[in-house]
């Protein structure tokens, strides 16, 4: 477009011609600077996304690592729960072959007394 101009003016084409082409420059300095301000914003949204995924992952992490954590407290609850089990379960063998020992010597103390 200037070399258009410069060529209207050279060769003396009215200025009209010298006109159109200031407008056709103006025009495409216009476009080229829109196309740059997209290009910017559009740069920005994509650095501003990608800021927040990484944010996203990073809080992920943090939840992934929390419930790691807490399965990991889970699981040793759970082996805990089962030992007590155990060991409640022994208690009550232990405390039945009690029962049937005193019952055993009820029975050898009544059969005693009479």
């Amino acid at each position: 477009f200037t070399e258009l101009k410069e060529r209207a003016e050279e060769h003396s084409y009215d200025a009209r011609v010298a006109s159109l082409a200031d407008q056709c420059l103006a025009t495409w300095t216009r476009s080229v600077l829109a196309q740059a301000e997209r290009e910017r914003s559009s740069t920005e949204a994509v650095c501003a996304l990608r800021d927040k995924c990484m944010r996203w992952l990073r809080d992920l992490d943090g939840n992934v690592g929390e419930l790691r954590a807490m399965q990991s407290m889970h699981l040793r609850i759970r082996d805990d729960s089962e030992q007590l089990r155990q060991q409640d379960k022994l208690q009550l063998e232990v405390a039945k072959s009690s029962i049937v020992q005193m019952r055993t010597e009820i029975a050898r103390l009544k059969q005693e007394l009479q």
